[in-house]
Parts: structure tokens; sequence; C-alpha cells
């Protein structure tokens, strides 16, 4: 989105105002001159929505050129999950400073999820849900969240508890207003709705609201008193993140690459980059005994890329899924090998019918005389090769975190050598075997 700026307030507030979230993000970031007067033309209540989208350290810098009443209110502005994820940016001796300025139940709240551990489902709920105890009416609590409707992040969800603040159950906005007024409130709250505790891991949290596919996820303490709630948005928004920084770390780049200088990112970078090279020079080495194979048929070179990237790909898809698994919690390695060693050997068996099929029709045309040896040597080798590819996925995750060595590492050009010297090794004995010893 571009806006000219050279336009008076009266014609460039409109733009503003109608530009999404993310867009006006987007333009903040690009126009540092015009920085300022955006955020008062569209006010301090709109400019909070897209503050959350800019870069940590530009939130801090132009946070602090800020007048202290400014921000004052932009800091009150923002969710108490926002909230403390932006003073998280200070030093200790700042934030405290920062506390200053939030509105006392605010402060409160962030006090407490800092206080948790990182990992934790508290850590990541919002205090701000609407919860009634159990005497309430029908139509006392469909009149008061309506009321309340402004103070609360979401309110899809309606809570309730006991006389001693206990958690009872809950019944979403859609039910409450669809009863009778005169229906009994025990009638309407679901007693058996999920929930996890304050100290439980937000990977099990995740996995809660993912299995029950619902709208807000109560946090209890273990005296069974809600804390907060987790939403389906924030789940979403947790498990993006966490699988974007499980490819970051798949692939050995930081989350912070950007910030740091470039012989220190390529640093990080090398060693895994050094490792196959050392193998890449023991496959070469391996490969000078098959010189005369080679050059009786050098019809196999043609065939060598497609059992090479039918072995990565497959290799990729089952470690892909191994470490999200480990990375939930949600494996059970004995279920999850068979089950992956089975979708291994069933895509093999056919990739190599497949590759049996499509080498021995191309090489037919081209009237070459062994065409179906040729052929036989591609169908068996993208089987086995393909299955120990697959294998290889599943296994190097686990016995890198057996080891206590980092399983995201296993991805890159650490398996995919892994998987090239395996396969050419199946390739050229396959085709030793059928080429020359049989024939």
């Amino acid at each position: 989105m571009t806006i000219n700026f050279d336009v008076l307030d009266r014609s460039l507030k409109p733009r503003l105002l109608s530009a999404t979230t993310t867009e006006l993000a987007y333009l903040f970031t690009e126009n540092e001159k015009q920085r300022y007067r955006i955020f008062l033309l569209i006010g301090v209540k709109k400019f909070s929505e897209a503050f959350i989208f800019l870069d940590d350290d530009l939130q801090v810098d132009f946070f602090v050129s800020l007048k202290k009443i400014e921000q004052q209110q932009l800091i009150n502005c923002l969710s108490v999950n926002d909230m403390k994820d932006f003073l998280e940016l200070f030093p200790e001796e700042e934030r405290l400073n920062l506390f200053k300025l939030v509105e006392r139940k605010s402060a409160q709240a962030v006090i407490r999820l800092l206080s948790y551990d990182a990992d934790s489902a508290a850590s990541v709920s919002s205090p701000h849900f609407i919860s009634f105890p159990i005497t309430t009416t029908v139509k006392q609590a469909t009149y008061n969240t309506i009321a309340n409707a402004a103070e609360n992040d979401e309110i899809d969800v309606i809570f309730f508890h006991d006389l001693n603040n206990r958690y009872v159950g809950a019944t979403t906005i859609k039910d409450l207003i669809a009863a009778r007024s005169t229906t009994p409130i025990d009638e309407v709250i679901d007693t058996n709705f999920p929930y996890v505790y304050e100290d439980d891991k937000v990977t099990k949290a995740l996995k809660v609201i993912r299995d029950y596919d619902i709208l807000m996820l109560p946090v209890l303490t273990h005296d069974g008193e809600m804390i907060g709630f987790i939403s389906e948005t924030d789940a979403l928004n947790l498990m993006t993140e966490s699988h974007e920084n499980i490819i970051r770390q798949m692939v050995k780049v930081a989350e912070d690459d950007d910030n740091l200088p470039a012989y220190k990112t390529a640093l990080t970078r090398l060693p895994w980059l050094l490792v196959p090279v050392i193998l890449n020079l023991l496959i070469a080495a391996t490969l000078t005994s098959y010189e005369g194979l080679l050059s009786a048929f050098v019809g196999l070179v043609l065939f060598q890329p497609m059992i090479l990237g039918m072995a990565g790909n497959i290799s990729t898809q089952s470690m892909g899924v191994t470490i999200l698994s480990m990375h939930t919690g949600e494996i059970k390695l004995k279920k999850h090998f068979g089950r992956e060693f089975l979708i291994g050997v069933l895509n093999s068996l056919a990739s190599g019918i497949a590759g049996f099929g499509i080498v021995y029709l191309f090489l037919t045309i081209l009237g070459q005389s062994n065409a179906l040896m040729y052929a036989l040597v591609v169908g068996l080798a993208l089987m086995v090769a393909m299955t120990i590819a697959s294998l290889a996925g599943v296994l190097t995750p686990i016995i890198l975190r057996a080891i206590k060595l980092d399983e995201k590492a296993a991805s890159g050009p650490l398996i995919a050598t892994i998987n090239d010297f395996f396969a050419l090794q199946t390739y050229f004995l396959i085709a030793t075997l059928l080429l020359v010893i049989l024939n």
C-alpha cells in the first residue's frame, strides 16, 4: 500500500484510518519522517493495534521518543499479553519504571504473567474474561455479558464458578442467547468443558484447543480458580510462531540473524555446511569403485538425479512430521515409527513401479537395447533407497535427541548428504547386481 504524504492532514487522515493494521505497520515502518504524524492522525487506540506488528527495535525506539503522557496512553491500550511482550523488550530497571505508567489492574495481571514459566499455559493466557456465579440466571448472564463486552478481550465463551470461586463449567454466547430466560442456568452450562492448569505446558493447551475445537480454553490454578484463558486465535499464532522457529532451527538460521554481523551469522551456519563436505568426500571416495560400471553403462547417470531427488523428498516428509511431533510432545515412538515405516514402504513401492514404467518407456522410445534391465535397476533402487531414506528421516532426529543434541539440526545439508550416500550406494549396488553379475 502506498500513500501520498504530501497532502494536508484532513486528506491524509481518512486514508490512514481506512488502512488495515498490517498496512499501517508497513506504512509506519517505511516512512520514518512521517511516523509521529501517523501516530497523531490515527489516534492512540488505532495505532496500538498496528504497534504490535512492528519490529521489536522499532517499537522500543518510537515508544521512548514519545512524551510521557503519550507513552502512558499507548501502553494502556495494549492487551495484557501484548503489554507483557512489549515490557520484556526492556532491561529490568527500565521495565520497573514503565510499570508506573500501567494501570493498576493491568500491571497486576502483567506481573502475574511474568512470574510464570515461559512455556506454561498461564504465561500466554489473558485475564480478561467473563465469569458468573452459578446462581446467576440466564437473563442476568445475558444482560451482564453484553454490558461487560467492551472490557473483555473475548465473549465467545462465558465461564461460571461456584460460591468459592472455583471453576464449574462454560457455555458459548450463542447457546446463552438462544436459551429461554426461564431456563435453569445449570442446563446451559457445560460442566465437561475442557481446561488446563496454570503450570501445564503450552503444547498441552494447544493440543486441547485443537482436539476439542473450542474458541477459548480456561486456565485454572490447582485450587480450581480460573485465572485466564487462551483463545483459538492466540493458539493459532503460537503454533505459527512455534513452527516458524522449528523451521529456522532445522536449517540452522537463528531468529536474530538480521541483527548479527555477517561474519557471526556465517560462523553459526558454517558447521552444518562443513559436516556435509566431509561426508561428500567419503561418498566420492566410495564411488570410485564404480568407475568401471559407469563406463560400461553410461545410461545410469541419466537416472541418478531421480534416485537422489525421490529419496530426499520422502526423507524430508518423514523427518518434518517426526520433528513436529517431538516438539509438540505428541509422539509415541513405537507407533510413530511403525506408521511412518508403513507409509514409506507404500510410497516407495508406488514410486518404484512408476519409475520402472517411465524409464522403460523412455528408453524404449530411444531404442535402447537394455531398456528392461535399466528400468528394473531404477525401479528397485527407488524402492530400496526411498525406504531407507524414510527410515533415516524418522530415526535421525530421534537419535540426535537421545544423545542430547538438537534434533532440529537433522535437517538441511546433514540429512540430505546422508540420504545421498545411501541412495547412491543402493543404486550402484543394484546396478552391479543386475547389469554385471546377472547379465
